[in-house]
């Protein structure tokens, strides 16, 4: 009845109720007056008729035919009236329609609601189950670093033995959980530092005690979680660095000498600086620390060096906690985007070019908290692009690396932290300078990791500022030659080279040895003392006479344990001496590389 009745009013513009009103309810025909098949209007009472719901209805449908079809008289009951209205769609229809597609739409969106509620409940519980599993795949990697325990105390007990020493090993942070990779990854570059504290950081127990020291020295390794970072450090409580001794060796191969005792510790990372005497069974403090060094910037980490003269050095080893995933800063450079790892990033900054010097020929900014930081254009230094800003930008520059090694680096955009993935290159890009992996972003996009370490080095260490990176050549093998009598050590010595890369070419003794010099050009020499015809004493000795070979890189390998027997192979010109009985393929190979 409402419907009808809005239908009607909005099509007429008239009032149903009078409408039935003037047009009588009575079966009784039309009212006295009025002529046949016309509706006379009355007169407006003053107290209209109060109509039911019942009447409503009839009014309703006795009204319809009267104003549709003036010419015939209204005198129809109210059912056939309302099956009247039924029949004629063409008022009532369209609004009805309308009315059922508004009633629709809110079911539609009503429901679409309860969809959207749901898939957010169900995105909530999503991301809690992956974060779960996450945490449940990250325990199956952990490894507990006491792990290590056995293998670095066992080591500090053979040197300690070997060198006449005492030392009382202790570890700090056993229960420390690390990723096996990274364990993995780090497990030598300790050892390696272990060994040299025992080796050449401690002092013999009489020196010890004569500088008012116990007879047995400390060695202490501690662990620990800073962040989204591990902190391993190796300390001693011998001698200290010899800064003398390290600017004497620096100065001997052309190297412009630091003023600063920070800056001049940190050369002992530089390849092949030592400043022990000889290479022995176990290597000299500072050689080899390029490798450590080199090791840990390939996980995206640091090692910083600390001393006190007479007092002890501490070696810190910063790495993240994971190789697998890290969290990285995504920064524009031209066209390409890049990621850093945020554990690397010092700070962010906004710098004005007017603050930029040139000193010693190098871009500096004078006044970073008080310090001169060199500062270089990335995009310069990874693709030779110039930089375009005038002397009036200001530009975003990353402040990388740690006290005393550190550096700002411009950039064009930062974008947004982002956790990646971390991915190897693969062997076909093989490892190009100043990147360290790959990852590949949601959107499918591949963004180049920046290793910190070598920007650092090619930024404080040389003029980072316009280096331009040029793919190498396909590097050539190291050739190595094997000058050994007994058939079953060279063999042996020729296979294990070999597995290791090397290009191995062997002779039967030294004059055999010294004819193959005079063929072919070679980058090390493994040779035996006790040999037939010429031995290997004399023929380090003609290398070391010779205007061509003299820089050639000669261990000696053989059964003489005697110290008048080591001294008398070191004396005669070798770089290394290691004895058959306490042989280790694996101290062979570091050597190999620590002197290649």
């Amino acid at each position: 009845e409402r419907v009808a009745r809005f239908q009607m009013e909005r099509a007429f513009g008239t009032s149903l109720t009078k409408c039935a009103l003037s047009s009588g309810h009575s079966s009784d025909g039309p009212r006295s007056g009025s002529r046949a098949g016309h509706v006379v209007p009355h007169k407006r009472s003053a107290h209209p008729k109060v109509v039911s719901r019942g009447d409503s209805v009839g009014a309703i449908a006795t009204s319809l035919p009267a104003v549709a079809r003036a010419s015939e008289p209204v005198a129809k009951s109210p059912d056939a009236a309302l099956a009247e209205l039924s029949s004629w769609p063409s008022i009532a229809a369209p609004d009805l329609e309308r009315a059922d597609s508004g009633a629709e739409l809110r079911e539609i969106r009503q429901a679409l609601e309860g969809l959207s509620t749901r898939l957010q409940a169900d995105d909530l519980a999503l991301n809690s189950i992956v974060e779960r599993l996450n945490r449940l795949i990250a325990g199956v990697r952990l490894q507990a670093f006491g792990e290590l325990r056995n293998t670095l105390e066992r080591a500090s007990r053979d040197v300690a033995r070997a060198t006449g020493k005492e030392v009382w090993f202790r570890l700090d942070g056993a229960e420390v959980e690390l990723d096996r990779s990274i364990l993995s990854a780090l497990r030598d570059p300790i050892l390696h530092l272990v060994r040299n504290a025992v080796d050449h950081g401690l002092e013999a127990p009489a020196d010890r005690l004569a500088t008012g020291k116990p007879a047995s020295g400390r060695v202490d390794v501690s662990v620990r979680i800073r962040g989204g970072q591990v902190e391993i450090s190796v300390t001693d409580d011998g001698r200290g660095l010899n800064l003398d001794a390290i600017r004497g060796r620096a100065v001997e191969r052309g190297w412009a000498v630091p003023l600063d005792d920070s800056e001049t510790a940190a050369l002992v990372f530089r390849p092949g600086f030592s400043t022990a005497p000889a290479v022995t069974d176990f290597s000299g403090r500072g050689v080899g620390l390029d490798v450590v060094k080199s090791q840990v910037e390939a996980l995206n980490g640091r090692v910083e060096v600390h001393f006190v003269p007479g007092m002890g050095t501490r070696f810190v080893l910063v790495s993240p906690l994971a190789l697998s995933s890290m969290r990285a800063l995504m920064v524009r450079v031209g066209t390409c985007t890049y990621a850093v790892a945020c554990g690397s990033v010092e700070r962010v900054l906004r710098l004005s070019m007017s603050s930029v010097r040139l000193v010693a020929g190098r871009p500096t900014v004078l006044d970073v908290d008080g310090r001169a930081l060199p500062l270089a254009w990335l995009g310069n230094m990874l693709s030779g692009t110039p930089p375009t800003a005038s002397a009036h930008d200001e530009v975003a520059a990353l402040l990388l690396g740690t006290p005393p090694r550190q550096g700002l680096f411009v950039v064009d955009e930062l974008l947004h932290e982002l956790e990646v993935t971390v991915q190897n290159m693969g062997p076909r890009v093989g490892h190009p300078p100043h990147f360290s992996g790959a990852s590949v972003l949601p959107d499918g996009r591949i963004v180049l990791i920046l290793n910190v370490g070598a920007l650092l080095a090619t930024l404080c260490d040389g003029n980072g500022a316009g280096r331009q990176y040029v793919a190498p050549d396909p590097p050539r093998p190291r050739r190595l030659l094997v000058v050994e009598d007994s058939v079953a050590v060279r063999t042996l010595e020729k296979s294990l080279l070999e597995a290791a890369g090397y290009e191995v070419v062997t002779a039967v003794d030294g004059q055999d040895g010294w004819e193959r010099l005079g063929e072919a050009q070679f980058d090390l020499v493994v040779s035996d003392v006790v040999m037939p015809r010429v031995d290997g004493l004399h023929l380090v000795r003609r290398i070391r006479e010779s205007e061509s070979l003299r820089d050639l890189p000669v261990i000696l390998v053989t059964s003489r344990a005697t110290e008048e027997q080591k001294a008398e192979g070191m004396n005669a010109g070798a770089n290394a001496y290691l004895v058959k009985s306490m042989f280790d393929q694996q101290i062979l190979l570091e050597t190999i590389g620590q002197l290649l």
